[in-house]
């Protein structure tokens, strides 16, 4: 028995990695707004990364959460 994988190449791989340095960039501004929004607090800095992942993935951002990541 043969397996045979095969690789998709994306046809422009620096639009792939524009895309996700856009995305984590989002990530980076609404985890800080989250960050802000309750009050600063010292640690727990990736509670707030992942949660920023999960809100931008799901589109569950707040309009106000959404437009921070954006800017």
């Amino acid at each position: 028995m043969q397996i045979v994988m095969k690789t998709q190449i994306p046809e422009d791989p620096e639009a792939d990695n524009s895309a996700a340095a856009d995305f984590h960039e989002q990530v980076a501004r609404l985890a800080y707004a989250l960050w802000q929004e309750r009050g600063c607090p010292d640690g727990s800095s990736e509670a707030d990364w992942f949660r920023a992942e999960q809100q931008l993935q799901s589109g569950t951002a707040t309009e106000a959460q959404h437009d921070a990541a954006a800017a």
